[in-house]
Order: structure tokens, then sequence, then C-alpha cells
């Protein structure tokens, strides 16, 4: 006997270009006879006539005995999951990957009860589509998202789909124990990052500044750093590829200044390593004298702040060099802090530069930055400074 697989979503997200006025379309994925397919059109067509609510009905067609009863208990499952997602519930557990771009993507899995399988229940995978995301004039963002399912449980009943959006608003204003970014300079451009004190006052942002060289290099401008709210970390005497050097010039860049920066006041919690590069036993000699080590990288990563507390974590790269138009680099910007206030809890997102320039390579445009600064405003991240974690 044909059976029906479903998908549906709501025509208030995105309909398909084929999309007819009746708000519903039907397409055939696996055949079988063709008068089977005659009658499953027809069917599927009142189907979309008595639909409530506008949905778009996928009927794939197959022989499976006893699978309409099996079917409308997907159909039930898969209504449920929607109505959660759609809630915009905090307490579904959501996660970061990277798709195949390595651009950020927001999933979360669910379950929901199910006759019909061997446990009862049916797992369903939610994927967020924040790049799609837009925002209103009250803040608030329209959300497509995907459910989809990952294991049907019986052979003979394949995945079913449904496509809808969710309203999302995210918080007026950082939360304790909130999402956030965690904003690090790096090198020994300590007179361009002075004269910008002012500049992160005005926004409210607190980071993190990697300094090379002996305590009395920089003592002057630790003091002002500290005095102002900021964190500093370390990174090196003399900034060299710790991966060619022998080991005992490897102890002397990374900790023979250490005790000076401490008796004075600099606790120097993490390190970052130059260029990003370092070895596993580096590792493990470096977290004896601090908390958190820092690598280099270009794409996005999300950590929980409370797993990180002791360990390595690699921050994205936001240096003009890699951005050559301002529109790539906000959009890139914004689709990874919307997913980090998007998942929301103690998530953060590691980012880094160098200075503080329009001309410079190995640095982040002052323009750039308080794009930043006012996204992440907007969207209610708290600024994470390493001695947070």
């Amino acid at each position: 006997m044909p059976y029906v697989r479903w998908s549906y979503c709501s025509t208030a997200a995105q309909p398909p270009a084929r999309l007819p006025a009746s708000g519903c379309f039907i397409s055939v994925l696996r055949s079988g006879s063709k008068r089977a397919q005659s009658a499953y059109r027809r069917f599927a067509r009142r189907l979309c006539a008595t639909a409530a609510c506008g949905l778009v009905v996928i009927a794939a067609l197959g022989s499976c005995a006893g699978a309409p009863d099996t079917l409308a208990h997907e159909k039930r499952a898969l209504t449920g999951v929607v109505k959660k997602v759609k809630t915009s519930d905090r307490n579904i557990p959501k996660y970061f990957v990277l798709d195949e771009h390595g651009a950020p993507t927001v999933k979360a899995a669910l379950w929901e009860e199910a006759r019909g399988t061997e446990t009862g229940l049916a797992e369903f995978e939610v994927r967020y589509d924040l790049a799609a995301a837009t925002a209103d004039h009250r803040g608030s963002f329209t959300v497509p998202f995907t459910v989809k399912r990952r294991a049907a449980g019986i052979e003979t009943i394949e995945a079913v789909e449904a496509r809808d959006v969710l309203v999302w608003t995210p918080p007026k204003a950082p939360q304790a124990d909130g999402a956030g970014i965690l904003l690090a300079f790096d090198d020994d451009y300590r007179e361009v990052w002075a004269r910008y004190f002012g500049f992160f006052d005005r926004y409210g942002a607190k980071v993190t500044f990697f300094v090379q060289g002996g305590f009395s290099d920089v003592r002057l401008f630790c003091a002002e750093a500290l005095a102002r709210g900021h964190d500093v970390g370390y990174h090196t005497l003399t900034h060299q590829n710790l991966t060619t050097v022998p080991e005992a010039v490897f102890f002397t860049e990374t900790g023979a200044e250490v005790r000076a920066f401490r008796d004075n006041g600099v606790p120097l919690t993490s390190f970052a390593y130059p260029f990003g590069l370092s070895k596993a036993w580096m590792h493990r000699e470096l977290l004896k004298s601090f908390t958190v080590l820092r690598g280099y990288g270009v794409t996005f990563r999300l950590y929980h702040r409370h797993a990180v507390r002791t360990g390595y974590i690699s921050s994205k790269a936001l240096d003009n060099i890699l951005f050559k138009e301002d529109a790539a680099f906000e959009k890139e910007v914004r689709d990874s802090l919307l997913a980090a206030a998007f998942i929301g809890g103690a998530v953060v997102l590691p980012l880094t530069t160098h200075t503080i320039s329009d001309t410079a390579d190995w640095g982040i445009t002052p323009g750039r930055l308080a794009y930043l600064f006012e996204t992440a405003a907007g969207l209610g991240l708290r600024f994470y400074r390493y001695c947070d974690l």
C-alpha cells in the first residue's frame, strides 16, 4: 500500500518560488506507479485545501503496510517539536558548529514522543538559519529554522522535515554570567592602544592586552590599563616562534619576566602564543604558570566560559589583512556575535587583533572596531577579559 512522507512548514517562512496562490505546493520525491502517483497527488491537494495554517506539504511515495498510522504519529511529533522551537525556549540546549564554508551554525537536538518507534521517542535536529535572520525596529529577530528527523527508527518511514520561523529578542543589557566576547590586542602597540582608552570607555568595552617585553618596558602601560579595568596577559619577551627555538630559549621567552610582573601587581593569568603556534608539551609546561593559553586562527569558535578556566583556546583573527571589504567583515562578525547571543548562557567568543589603524594589515580599523562594539551591545553581549575566565 502506498504511503506519504510528510514535510511541512509555515508559509510565514520564506516560501519556495513555485508556491501557488493556495499557499501549498506538492513535490514527488520518490515514485511508485504512475497510478499511485496520480492518486496521491489528488490526496495531497485535498490536504493542502484543508490545511488550517498554510502548511507546505511534500509527498513521497513508497510502499509499506500500516504506514499511515505511524505517519500520523510522526506528524504529531514533528508538530510538537516545531511548537517548542517557535517559543524560543531558552531551555532548549543549543550548540555551535562550523559549516562546510567555515560559517557559524547553531543547532539543537530534541526528542518527542512518537508511538511506533523502538524507544517511543523520535529524535529531531533543529538548524537555526541565523545568517537569514532579520531584525525589526524593536531589536527582535525573525529567525528561520529547519526541523529534521535524524533517524526514523522504523525502516519503512523516511525522514520528515519542517521549516518555520521564530521571533527572538536578545537581552537589552549584558547578563550576569551571560554570553559575551573575549577581545584581545597583541604585540607592542602600547602607544596606539593607550590613545584608544577613551574609545573603549565610550562603549563600556573591557579587553585584554597581550604585551611583549620585560616589565620595565611596559610597566606604565600596564598600570593604566589595569586602572581602567582592562586585563594584561603575556606574549613573550621578544615574540619568537616558540616551535623553532631551543627549549632553554622557550623557558626564557615565556617565564624569565613573569615574576617581575606579578611582584609589581600585574597578575598575568593568561598567555598568548606568538603567531598562534605551539606544541602540546608547551601547554603542559605553561599551564603550570598561567590559567589560560591562547592560540590564533582564522575561524570563529565558541567556548563555555567555565570550561576554559584552565586550558587552551583558539581565537579568531580580526585583522584587516583577512577582510578586504567592510561588508565581509561586518557579515562575519554579525553572524558570529548573533550565534553567541542566540545560544546564550556562559559562552564566550574569542577575538584577536593587533594595532588600531586604517592602513595596517595586522590591525583593525576604528570603524570596524566601532561596528564590533555596537553590534555586541545591541545583542546584550558582555565584554569578558581573560582574567574573568
